[in-house]
């Protein structure tokens, strides 16, 4: 694993098209068998306070996504079910994970977004996250592709201006519905309006 990079594509997408795209295996958010899935193909919808995503074994060419409920129950089984979503895979080196918001009646949600970020960072070469909508009334879809190594992302977000849906279209409205932002070496992140490639550089890179 000592050399490989996380080259995956990143595409965020208008919900339209998001809508064409999510085939492959449901991942639903509760119960916790159903909230990890191993698969070629899958996707998962209304990502709020929960921590989404998906681990990648480059290797052995396989994959695993999940959708973890922020729940006092999760916070206190974080371990095994973060113990469970890497058990499903034989050499994993790579991820993305998304999620995760701050509110009054989310306690956890920040607790476990974090928890498993960490995981991720010890075990695996490569991690790029989308960390902590900031916009309340916000939440994504996710859809991952085995076969071309690529995900698609579509967040829906609303101002407070006019309350219209909104979908990130650009660098800009990325790195205003995210806290955290974190985008590996190699990634290619592309917006509906313009699929330019974004450098590394442009967003608020946290954790190194």
């Amino acid at each position: 694993m000592d050399n490989m990079t996380f080259k995956s594509k990143i595409n965020f997408v208008t919900d339209r098209a998001f809508h064409q795209l999510k085939h492959g295996k449901y991942v639903d958010f509760a119960p916790i068998e159903d909230s990890i899935v191993k698969a070629d193909e899958f996707f998962t919808e209304a990502v709020r306070t929960c921590t989404a995503g998906g681990i990648i074994d480059t290797k052995n060419n396989e994959a695993v996504g999940f959708h973890i409920f922020d729940t006092e129950e999760t916070f206190k089984n974080i371990q095994s079910i973060i113990d469970k979503i890497f058990g499903a895979l034989k050499n994993p080196d790579k991820c993305l994970l998304l999620g995760g918001k701050n509110l009054k009646n989310s306690e956890y949600s920040i607790d476990i977004f974090e928890t498993i970020r960490r995981a991720c960072a010890e075990r695996l070469n490569s991690v790029t996250s989308f960390e902590i909508h900031t916009l309340p009334w916000s939440e994504s879809d996710l859809h991952y592709s085995l076969k071309d190594d690529t995900w698609n992302i579509h967040t829906m977000f609303r101002t407070n201006l006019d309350y219209k849906e909104r979908s990130i279209l650009s660098n800009d409205d990325l790195a205003n519905n995210f806290k955290y932002i974190y985008t590996a070496k190699d990634d290619i992140i592309n917006f509906p309006s313009d699929n330019i490639v974004r450098e590394k550089k442009s967003f608020f890179n946290r954790y190194t």
